[in-house]
């Protein structure tokens, strides 16, 4: 009997969907995640749109690491338009840096940015993808920011009219002009820019995660001018022109190196989600390290939890075993990581 065939002939008991779906969510919680995906299959089986079966469909392949199959049902909810477009677009962005699909998430994010604005909670996270997909991809930040603004439509200093407007959008603004703003400046590097973007690093109320990408923009345009810049890790005057790239820092590199020799070679999907992890708490704290730790520190942490981002339950007494590290200071740096999922949405 053909698959539509036997679902024509299915006797749907009135709550049975819901009951599936409730139990999909129950699995998941539990991180019973091969559970979830079947209760979720069958919820589906009845009834092909259902929402918060597809969510809790996509939710599961994401959590467990089915790339190609979450991939597949995220294009299918998008073309649909079945559930929250932004909620779906996030975790496709997530499945396709997982993949390593580093320029279908770049052209993504592009051909999204140029017909609507990401909602205020979300902008961030997108804008930080775009980043670490150029950065995998061996490109500079402004080169793909957005499309079309090149090295050649850079404005002359001494031509370009300070561009007020959207100044003040990067300052007083929601996410989501912030980052706009900050796109469109990139081609104004006057001096008055200049210092308005410096005091900017000062300011409390400005995410951290934009003053780093205002630090990259006066680091790309050669600022030879002394900056202060105030984040939650501490306070410290730096000359942009010297800062160099973030990956290169001397707390950042040796991370990045101990989780290529200790996780690559033995799953390259778990080194990729575990220096994702690293690189966005980097995006967080730059020009200061994210905590104070030793690398092997970070190595369990990031290891631990990228391993519970692909819904296994590893025993951190034995990965703290393994690489012979406090579980007092590992427990501390989860805090870090956990606490920069609340502030970022990058979904761990």
């Amino acid at each position: 009997m053909k698959d539509n065939e036997r679902q024509q002939n299915i006797v749907h008991f009135p709550g049975s969907l819901e009951r599936l779906v409730e139990q999909g969510m129950e699995h998941f919680r539990s991180r019973e995640l091969s559970e979830a995906i079947e209760k979720f299959k069958q919820a589906l089986a009845w009834d092909e749109t259902n929402e918060q079966a597809s969510v809790g469909l996509l939710l599961t392949y994401t959590e467990s690491g089915h790339v190609e199959e979450g991939i597949a049902l995220a294009l299918k909810m998008l073309q649909q338009d079945r559930a929250d477009y932004f909620e779906v677009m996030q975790l496709y962005i997530t499945l396709l840096m997982q993949q390593g699909s580093y320029e279908e998430v770049v052209s993504t994010l592009q051909a999204v940015q140029q017909e609507t604005q990401y909602p205020a909670d979300m902008a961030e996270y997108f804008f930080e993808m775009m980043e670490l997909a150029n950065r995998m991809m061996g490109e500079d930040f402004n080169q793909n920011l957005t499309e079309g603004s090149s090295e050649d439509e850079m404005l002359d200093p001494d031509d370009a009219v300070l561009p007020e407007e959207t100044l003040l959008q990067l300052e007083q603004g929601e996410a989501p002009q912030q980052w706009q703003a900050l796109s469109i400046l990139k081609k104004y590097p006057s001096l008055e820019v200049k210092a308005r973007l410096g005091h900017l690093l000062v300011q409390d109320e400005l995410s951290p995660v934009i003053k780093t990408f205002i630090l990259f923009l006066l680091r790309d345009w050669e600022v030879n001018e002394e900056v202060e810049v105030i984040k939650a890790e501490g306070t410290t005057k730096l000359v942009p022109a010297n800062i160099g790239r973030l990956e290169n820092a001397p707390w950042a590199e040796p991370v990045f190196t101990a989780l290529q020799n200790h996780l690559e070679a033995d799953n390259i999907t778990l080194y990729e989600a575990a220096s994702q992890i690293w690189y966005q708490a980097l995006l967080k704290a730059f020009p200061f390290p994210p905590a104070e730790a030793e690398d092997d520190e970070w190595l369990a942490a990031l290891h631990y939890e990228a391993l519970t981002y692909y819904g296994d339950l590893p025993c951190f007494e034995d990965l703290t075993r393994k690489y012979d590290v406090d579980q007092i200071r590992v427990k501390d740096l989860l805090r870090v990581i956990h606490q920069l999922n609340e502030e970022t949405g990058f979904p761990l």
